[in-house]
């Protein structure tokens, strides 16, 4: 069913951006050809280029007609097994006995977001499955060597997205809490992941370390425009710039006196010395980034408003966090509670990152995917007659804070930026004269 439910938005009508660099390195690690440029290795991981590797070895014998088939394929395959393995694996940890209510209700909901993204070559879903199965591997009691496991997919989920390092070393720190002493098996895991990109790096740029070699200018430029940008889109509309940026100009005036942040930590210096006007802004981040629409992971052109997947993704997330919470408070076990504590961490950690960088739509995927975990846990956790009352209480609050997200996700679409690039705080100041 899940595999179904990929195709209901059909095939991408080509790959462009991102995407068409994603497909570009496979095709060219296919044909022997110059992966390092057509994958853009400067600044992506070096294991970007396997994700599509089959279906552009496929596409090697069926042609270019073939290829926007079979990415849609492939996606829905491990949209598969995401949402009928994964997924309800990490809630049956959490909630144990309710294994086939897991099974639908993550393959039900998550099915129908995880679509949005099957016709893309892109790799938001690769990188939380990664992290997911990560998160999975070394929860519980298991083998030793499964920890280590464990500890190589959080490093190729970090490699295909470094948004993910946050989020995943928060989770992994609360779930292995109880467990310390597996801890360096994770770590042996994840210097072994990191290995393929310090050797790339080696033989191509000279330096050791287990990042591409522009990542600090990428980073510099991102975080300069983090402290007063709410949210990036790509637009594809061929009669326009496909550059969409919203920002805050409140706070674009505030900081423009001041040094351009170089890294995360000096954004996060920089918010906290506009508190309580920054909580403001970080929140706007956060829900403008649940703002979806029918096209995302690509959006349309500011003005078309709050559509009903944007409502969807809000509730998936406001009542999933809850339903994490509700599983920590009423959980039967430590273990139990430590892992849903891991998947609220690493939640939580997600959003920190959505407001330390600058984020896109699809850069939410991680909280909406542990918010079907969170939804599908509260679906399953048991009660007494006495708890009712107080989970109706929590049902309330997480409504509440659904509308909450959708009013300051609307709030803070208010300003586009013209399209084009977002070059200075004064580009984002003038909206507000």
């Amino acid at each position: 069913m899940v595999f179904l439910l990929q195709f209901i938005h059909g095939t991408a009508t080509r790959f462009v951006y991102d995407a068409a660099q994603y497909w570009d390195g496979a095709l060219q690690l296919v044909s022997g050809g110059d992966v390092a440029t057509a994958g853009v290795l400067n600044i992506r991981g070096t294991l970007t280029p396997l994700v599509y590797l089959p279906p552009a070895a496929v596409a090697g014998l069926l042609g270019e007609g073939s290829w926007t088939w079979l990415v849609l394929i492939w996606n829905a395959l491990l949209a598969a097994v995401l949402c009928a393995m994964i997924l309800p694996q990490l809630a049956e940890l959490i909630v144990p006995g309710h294994l086939v209510s897991h099974v639908w209700t993550c393959a039900l909901l998550g099915g129908l977001l995880f679509a949005l993204f099957a016709r893309f070559a892109l790799l938001d879903v690769w990188a939380f499955a990664c992290a997911a199965t990560a998160m999975l591997l070394i929860s519980g009691r298991r083998s030793w060597w499964v920890y280590a496991v464990g500890g190589l997919f959080a490093a190729i989920a970090v490699d295909l997205r470094p948004s993910y390092l946050l989020p995943l070393i928060l989770g992994m720190v609360v779930v292995l809490i109880a467990a310390a002493r597996r801890i360096p098996l994770v770590a042996a895991g994840a210097l072994i992941g990191a290995l393929p990109q310090s050797i790339y790096n080696v033989f191509h740029g000279g330096s050791w370390l287990p990042v591409p070699t522009a990542t600090s200018g990428l980073i510099g430029v991102q975080s300069a425009q983090a402290v007063y940008s709410i949210r990036y889109d790509t637009v594809l509309d061929p009669g326009r710039n496909p550059q969409q940026w919203y920002c805050d100009p409140s706070l674009a005036s505030a900081v423009s006196p001041e040094p351009a942040p170089t890294t995360p930590l000096s954004v996060a210096g920089s918010l906290l010395t506009h508190v309580p006007e920054s909580l403001w802004f970080g929140l706007k981040k956060i829900a403008t980034a649940l703002q979806w629409s029918w096209s995302t992971p690509y959006e349309p052109s500011p003005g078309d408003g709050t559509g009903a997947i944007a409502v969807v993704v809000a509730l998936t997330t406001a009542i999933g966090a809850f339903g994490l919470l509700r599983a920590i408070w009423f959980g039967t076990s430590t273990s139990n509670r430590l892992i849903a504590g891991g998947l609220l961490a690493f939640w939580l950690g997600a959003a920190a990152t959505l407001v330390l960088t600058t984020p896109e739509t699809r850069f939410a995927l991680p909280l909406v995917s542990v918010g079907v975990v969170g939804v599908t846990c509260g679906l399953t956790t048991p009660m007494t007659r006495s708890q009712r009352w107080t989970s109706a209480l929590w049902l309330l609050a997480a409504l509440s804070v659904c509308l909450l997200l959708l009013w300051a996700g609307a709030r803070g679409l208010g300003y586009p930026v013209s399209p084009g690039p977002l070059t200075a705080p004064a580009d984002c100041v003038r909206l507000a004269r």
